[in-house]
């Protein structure tokens, strides 16, 4: 009898000791947790995102930047909602997702889900913490956004978040007048060898959540429940038919997305949709014949916020016939819409030029978009796009492919402190041999003052000097600063 009690108090203790933690680290569990419940990082600061909806919640409520994401969100988040990611510093470690490069950026906290990451969850919880998920990204979104939430400690971000997207989707709702009246079909079509395909969008879908918060009906075979559609369809997400099943498509209104990730797709896309324009039983859809068949983005699959508020617009616009930004505007789009700031950062100063996208995808590229939108003070020599078009072939790519060396190159056109033009006259020196000054990069640039004009190294001229930001002053040159090796 004493054994089997010290048996159950040693069990006790080692299931108690088993559920703690050490200091920095919560114990996180949910029934959505694919694993054990494990121990996380209370305040986590680097994470590598494998899976798209916790990709999409770090964006939407800025709290979080990931440092890393699985490889195929970066075509499809800079095609269809550029706005989100643009300024970010993110890596993407390929798809399916490199160990080495997650490994690489050092990661306290891995997330994914159980359709790809369950079988490599010992790989990733190796390298950090991981949390992996029991559902699919586009089906149960707001679930997920919540169980995301709970795992991020932003479950007030994401009920903030949830509760823009209702007010968005009751405007909508206000602005049709009667969605239960308005009959709506969603279908992705493709090319398949040369073929086109098509598939309806069942119960589970993602774009079938957002109809019927707002209230539309749907055609008979995309109105069934979950088991209903697994029965009938072995699916619940989408069902492939053939082109005889066309009519099954058919509704008041139409809605047709294809996935495209690169101008390749777009163009097998477009030749599918000629194809069905070309098919006989496509013109006596309802949706053809009264011109209310659509084709829209690749944010109809969705996940996310993002997502869910760009089909919001689509409705809007096609269904209502409003514009939904002086009904209800998108929140990402409004926010990425915003004037420039009274007080603009270097880095605001550049990216609201078109002279600068080079620059700025390079500073972005190299990571360095955080520093130059700092508290500085920094003087930054600016090259134009013509300036990194002069480049010898194939330096720029060769400083694209390794970030130490384009970090350097950016670096070597960085000073710290403000230095106006009117401070570069006065430096001693200047007006013969030339005057040295230190760049963020260990090597000096020598400026000298010919003809009335700022030269950096002796061939490179400022062109336009003193474009004052908040954060530090820009001068525009004609030619690109390279350090020599140190």
């Amino acid at each position: 009898m004493k054994k089997a009690f010290v048996l159950l108090v040693l069990i006790i203790l080692g299931f108690s000791y088993a559920q703690t933690c050490e200091d920095g680290f919560r114990l996180f569990d949910h029934e959505q947790l694919s694993t054990d419940p494990v121990c996380i990082p209370e305040n986590p600061e680097r994470i590598v995102t494998l899976d798209s909806q916790a990709f999409d919640l770090m964006l939407a409520t800025e709290a979080i930047t990931p440092v890393g994401a699985i490889g195929f969100l970066e075509s499809i988040y800079d095609r269809n909602f550029p706005y989100m990611v643009e300024g970010k510093d993110i890596t993407y470690v390929g798809f399916p997702a490199n160990l080495e490069a997650i490994l690489q950026l050092e990661p306290d906290l891995i997330l994914g889900n159980e359709f790809r990451e369950l079988e490599i969850y010992d790989q990733l919880s190796a390298i950090a913490p991981t949390i992996v998920s029991d559902r699919q990204p586009n089906v149960f979104w707001e679930d997920n956004m919540r169980f995301l939430g709970e795992a991020l400690n932003l479950s007030a971000e994401v009920e903030d978040l949830l509760a823009g997207y209702d007010a968005r989707v009751a405007a909508l709702a206000e602005a049709v007048g009667d969605p239960a009246e308005i009959e709506i079909s969603v279908v992705r079509y493709f090319n398949r060898d040369a073929q086109v395909g098509m598939q309806i969008q069942l119960a589970n879908a993602f774009s079938t959540d957002i109809l019927a918060d707002v209230g539309f009906t749907r055609p008979e075979t995309q109105s069934l429940s979950a088991e209903e559609s697994e029965a009938r369809f072995g699916h619940a997400v989408g069902a492939t038919i053939s082109l005889e099943e066309l009519p099954l498509v058919d509704g008041q209104y139409l809605f047709a997305w294809a996935q495209g990730a690169s101008a390749e797709l777009d163009a097998d896309n477009a030749e599918a949709w000629q194809q069905l324009a070309d098919n006989p039983l496509w013109a006596t859809l309802e949706a053809i014949q009264n011109e209310q068949a659509f084709q829209v983005g690749g944010h109809w699959v969705g996940w996310g916020f993002a997502a869910a508020h760009e089909v919001l617009d689509d409705l809007f616009e096609l269904v209502a016939d409003v514009d939904p930004a002086a009904v209800s505007p998108n929140p990402f789009l409004a926010q990425a819409n915003q004037p420039m700031s009274d007080d603009p950062t270097i880095v605001d100063i550049a990216a609201g030029s078109e002279d600068f996208s080079i620059l700025v995808e390079l500073l972005t590229e190299a990571g360095q978009v955080e520093l130059l939108s700092g508290e500085g003070p920094f003087t930054v020599f600016a090259p134009t796009n013509a300036a990194f078009e002069a480049l010898p072939p194939g330096l720029l790519d060769s400083l694209r492919e390794s970030s130490i060396s384009l970090q350097s190159v950016l670096s070597y056109h960085v000073l710290e402190g403000r230095v106006m033009a009117a401070d570069v006259f006065a430096l001693e020196g200047v007006d013969a041999e030339g005057a040295m000054v230190n760049a963020l990069f260990p090597a000096p640039i020598i400026i000298q003052v010919q003809d009335g004009q700022v030269v950096l190294n002796g061939t490179t001229t400022v062109i336009t000097p003193d474009v004052e930001a908040s954060n530090g002053v820009i001068h525009i040159i004609d030619s690109v600063l390279v350090p020599e090796r140190p």
